[in-house]
């Protein structure tokens, strides 16, 4: 009553803010009534509801506009060109700077200098220095050395990224332990036959598979006494440094049964412990092999250039008019609308909610994104479509809640959001994980799994039981829900490849850390292979939209980035790029492993008192 009539007066032209009575919108049972309406929650973001005092204020909309409205600004240089251009389409457009300034494209470019370059083999295309002096900027050199033969404008390109080469590491900070994917296997070898004087060494190693093999002398004095055990030789030791596995002997029992013996165990892994200071030590003792090493490392792993942004140009028409963004919030968002794919790992409190939403609305104003879907927890799912709201009260949302995403009308919804044009689609965890990818693209990504699977089988040894157990396990789960794709139960809705969604962005990220991989390091502490049916989904969902949007098509947020082991971090790079963990020779996790880290044996109290080895996985 009090509403219609405060209506009354707005139609009269009589109304003031008092005339509406101060009623706590946020209160369930006075927003129930409206969560029929498509944009119910938009309701609630009028006011400010305080949960500490129970007290609420009416908000902005009351009192002036609440829309921070569009406008062409003053031009007065090509730098201004060039941030209007960044605001208005997200990149360099040459013809746009050229018209805004009212100068020619080469005026423009002379005028802006080194603030953007046009990148090479792309004709007309042009990034920010931001963009361009950093990522792989060896690479980026090379490319620009061949390109300056022919055309001499890209000699200032060459200059400028000669200008941000990453300083070389020198062999006092380079790791260089038995089983890093970058050392050659020639320097395995050598090392074998010249420091530990054993008579025959030949070593490969397979990169799909993260498989190092090593073969040869296994009779010597060397191999069998100074190296190595009677059990077990030093080529099977360096095989196993190589592998990052941790070597057991064990001794058959009359009645058949395997019993460990701890005593040439722990002679084997002592002569494993000295190998492997050895290798340390010869590595960086000749001076040839130590430059071509420095060189190698250099050029695969200290080429990165972490680029820096500076969000101050955006604009961002739209949004609530009182709304200020925080310096690191216009640089985040500046950097996922030029960049792509980025993990938010902000501390709780840095405003990643915000950031998410900016970015999403900035990105479907420049025409970057279509339609973005925000997966939330689903205890914040009311509190962040309000914030949005909050922040963009003309903004499109569908939100699937528990009314409009229920099973009766789980498809209707689906549907909706497949035919509208929405600004966003926001949904919980768990009703994310009801939308299915097609059956089609389900399998062929679990058949590469099994694969991945059954290669690492064939390389673990039969005596690593354990190991062995823990793949076959894994395969065979994969196997039966790859199996029951037909059979599930499910509803017959639209499938995500269908609902136009192009691009996701992922609150509480740690909570999909679990990620299926293979490895042969089953024994190690901390190295848990076995994934989550929620993480997979969303994998598979990002592998979607990387096909169709290579670099772009995901966000993922979170105060807690790493929650137990260090091995999460290469879930994260899967999520993020896998593309990059391939081409690097590091997507398979045992390489990815032995880049970055190493096991580690220590002995540990057990409940009854007493000691046991246990092998670890360290970060260097």
């Amino acid at each position: 009553e009090a509403a219609i009539a405060a209506g009354r007066r707005w139609n009269e032209g009589s109304f003031e803010p008092s005339d509406v009575p101060d009623t706590i919108i946020e209160k369930r049972p006075n927003l129930d009534p409206f969560m029929d309406d498509e944009e119910g929650y938009r309701l609630a973001a009028i006011e400010h509801f305080n949960k500490d005092t129970g007290e609420a204020t009416k908000g902005r909309v009351f009192y002036e506009n609440a829309i921070k409205l569009d406008s062409v600004p003053k031009i007065n240089s090509a730098e201004d060109a060039l941030l209007y251009s960044l605001n208005r389409v997200g990149r360099p457009d040459i013809r746009l700077m050229a018209d805004m300034a009212g100068l020619s494209q080469n005026a423009v470019l002379e005028a802006v200098g080194d603030r953007m370059f046009e990148v090479p083999g792309k004709p007309g295309v042009y990034e920010t220095s931001e963009m361009y002096l950093s990522g792989n900027v060896r690479e980026k050199l090379a490319l620009a050395r061949e390109q300056a033969q022919h055309n001499p404008a890209f000699s200032r390109n060459v200059r400028a990224l000669e200008g941000v080469q990453p300083a070389p590491l020198t062999p006092s900070e380079i790791a260089a332990n038995l089983g890093m994917p970058w050392i050659p296997t020639k320097v395995v070898e050598q090392f074998a036959t010249e420091k530990l004087g054993l008579q025959s060494a030949k070593v490969s190693y397979i990169p799909k598979l993260a498989q190092w093999t090593a073969a040869g002398d296994s009779y010597s004095a060397a191999a069998k006494t100074t190296w190595g055990t009677n059990r077990i030789d030093a080529m099977a030791l360096i095989e196993a440094a190589l592998n990052r596995q941790t070597p057991q002997v064990y001794d058959r029992t009359e009645d058949g049964k395997r019993t460990l013996n701890s005593v040439d165990t722990q002679a084997a892994q002592d002569k494993l412990a000295e190998i492997k200071a050895a290798f340390k030590e010869w590595v960086w003792s000749d001076d040839t092999r130590t430059a071509a090493l420095v060189d190698q490392y250099n050029e695969q792993y200290n080429s990165l250039v972490a680029p820096k942004f500076d969000g101050s140009y955006l604009t961002t028409p739209g949004i609530a008019s009182g709304w200020e963004w925080r310096p690191h919030q216009s640089a985040a968002i500046a950097r996922i609308i030029q960049t792509g794919n980025t993990y938010l790992a902000h501390e709780v409190g840095a405003g990643k909610t915000s950031e998410m939403i900016g970015a999403g609305m900035e990105m479907k104003r420049l025409g970057l994104v279509s339609k973005p879907m925000y997966v939330v927890p689903n205890h914040m799912l009311g509190q962040f479509t309000k914030e949005f709201y909050e922040q963009y009260p003309l903004a499109r949302i569908r939100v699937a809640d528990e009314q409009r995403f229920h099973t009766s009308r789980r498809k209707e919804f689906i549907a909706r959001v497949a035919a509208d044009d929405l600004d966003a689609v926001i949904i919980t965890h768990s009703a994310f994980s009801f939308i299915p990818m097609s059956d089609e693209f389900t399998a062929s990504m679990m058949q590469e799994q099994i694969n991945d699977l059954v290669d690492v089988l064939s390389e673990v040894d039969k005596s690593e039981r354990a190991t062995r157990r823990k793949i076959e396990q894994q395969k065979e789960q994969l196997e039966q829900r790859l199996s029951g794709l037909t059979n599930r139960k499910r509803d017959q809705v639209f499938n995500f490849e269908e609902m136009g969604v192009d691009f996701l962005f992922v609150d509480e990220a740690h909570l999909f850390r679990k990620l299926d991989f293979s490895t042969k390091m089953g024994n190690v502490k901390g190295i848990d292979p076995a994934g989550s049916q929620m993480s997979f989904d969303l994998y598979a969902k990002t592998r979607f939209l990387e096909g169709k949007r290579p670099g772009r098509n995901l966000v993922m947020a979170s105060g807690t980035p790493i929650t137990n082991t260090m091995a999460e971090l290469f879930s994260v790079s899967r999520y993020m790029q896998q593309d990059e963990l391939t081409k690097r020779g590091l997507g398979h996790f045992d390489a990815w492993a032995g880049a970055f880290g190493d096991t580690v044996t220590t002995l540990e109290q057990d409940p009854a008192g007493g000691y046991k080895p246990v092998t670890r996985f360290a970060q260097f």
